[in-house]
């Protein structure tokens, strides 16, 4: 499950943070990615492809 708070995309399962992105807008046309973390013990699984890939497309709907 997904969810956007301030400049942070959340990425939860089973209602647990595993992973993050956070960004910051450069313009209303542009963010940058400035971290991408996955807990360790969840690293291996495709989590931060799969958050990269939402962030990707949620943005490119709303810009």
């Amino acid at each position: 499950m997904f969810s956007i708070n301030d400049n942070k995309v959340i990425y939860k399962e089973n209602n647990e943070e595993v992973g993050n992105i956070l960004f910051s807008k450069k313009d209303d046309n542009m963010i940058s990615i400035d971290k991408v973390y996955v807990k360790e013990n969840q690293r291996g699984k495709g989590i931060a492809k799969k958050m990269l890939e939402y962030t990707y497309d949620y943005f490119t709907k709303k810009m």
